[in-house]
């Protein structure tokens, strides 16, 4: 072979090679979607699958899921998820399935479901729905469904405590607190945004409130007790109502029990309504303050005039507080309602108590 056809074939050897390694599909680099210390996954599931007692994962990138995808938390050990302000959004939402998970820094617009079993902390960060069946602490944050979500904020079908938080609703309730269901509140701001949202606090369950400020709209009261609930702290408010409960327009314009409701603290504050608290179960008052504050209607009329605590059904016990009333009664109570007053003070311009 000559030294030309050497070079020729050398040449052609190495355009060949060339080739196959341009047509070799190039495999770049993974992107990174969270962290545990140094080591890099590449979605927030492997992560959690590695996940170690103690250890935190911290997310590196937005997460968007497609319609039908869903983020399962099924590891179980305790752990925290960082989410560092990273936002997750869209398909089925995070499932707390098995664990004790906190979760800090969030910027979550799906739906969170806790499973029976599992458990979740939230310390920070604003989140959209939550669905607990498991045990749900509340340490901070915001909760809020103005992304669009239609449905309550929270929906508590066994446990759920929290210490601090502001909730917003846009649509459906605050709170809602199911049959089934055990809600601990201790602080905390709950509202509706403007023009939007139902009932801030509905109870079907049992639940205790030694904080947190509860205020009402034109769109539902601060609380709808039909379970059972006891009251030792905290702010209920009434900003909007009209002063005869029987005018159409008054409607859900006052706190509404038709379950057990004990009132030992707190202020419920009722600034145009002549009913702060409208009873037809059984009700028992030994603390706190109960107060209106609605402005006479023209022309007045006595008989039209409901009290600040109006029983109209069930019982009504009066131990101790304070029920008072800017310019009408005190207390009414309706024929059939079972009443006892052995304590307590009734602040009121007219007959303070009005027993049919």
């Amino acid at each position: 072979m000559t030294r030309k056809e050497k070079h020729f074939i050398k040449l052609f050897l190495m355009m060949l090679l060339a080739v196959l390694l341009c047509s070799l599909p190039v495999t770049a680099s993974a992107k990174t979607v969270a962290k545990i210390g140094n080591k890099k996954y590449s979605s927030l599931e492997q992560a959690v699958k590695k996940v170690k007692k103690g250890q935190t994962i911290k997310l590196q990138s937005n997460v968007a899921l497609s319609r039908f995808e869903s983020i399962n938390l099924n590891r179980n050990t305790t752990y925290t998820i960082d989410f560092n302000k990273k936002k997750v959004s869209g398909g089925l939402g995070i499932t707390v399935s098995k664990g004790k998970v906190t979760f800090k820094n969030g910027n979550v617009t799906n739906v969170i479901t806790v499973k029976k079993g599992s458990s979740l902390t939230i310390k920070s960060g604003t989140y959209q729905n939550l669905r607990n069946y498991g045990t749900t602490t509340i340490t901070n944050g915001k909760l809020t469904n103005s992304k669009g979500i239609y449905g309550d904020v929270i929906e508590n079908y066994n446990k759920l405590t929290i210490k601090k938080a502001t909730i917003v609703c846009y649509s459906g309730f605050c709170l809602e607190n199911s049959s089934k269901g055990t809600m601990i509140i201790r602080g905390g701001t709950y509202r509706n945004a403007k023009n939007k949202g139902s009932n801030i606090f509905q109870n079907l369950g049992k639940a205790t409130v030694s904080g947190g400020t509860f205020t009402g709209s034109d769109k539902g009261i601060p609380l709808n007790n039909l379970g059972t609930i006891t009251i030792s702290g905290g702010k209920f408010i009434n900003p909007v109502g009209a002063p005869n409960a029987y005018d159409p327009s008054q409607a859900y314009k006052h706190i509404s029990n038709s379950g057990t409701m004990t009132i030992k603290g707190g202020t419920i504050t009722a600034k145009k309504s002549s009913i702060a608290i409208l009873s037809t179960g059984t009700l028992k008052i030994s603390g706190g303050r109960i107060e209106s504050y609605a402005a006479k209607p023209k022309p007045f009329r006595e008989s039209s005039w409901n009290g600040a605590v109006a029983a109209y059904r069930g019982s009504l016990t009066i131990t101790g507080g304070t029920i008072y009333s800017e310019n009408g009664r005190g207390v009414e109570v309706s024929s059939g309602v079972t009443y006892s007053r052995t304590g307590g003070e009734i602040e009121a311009p007219y007959p303070g108590e009005e027993v049919a």
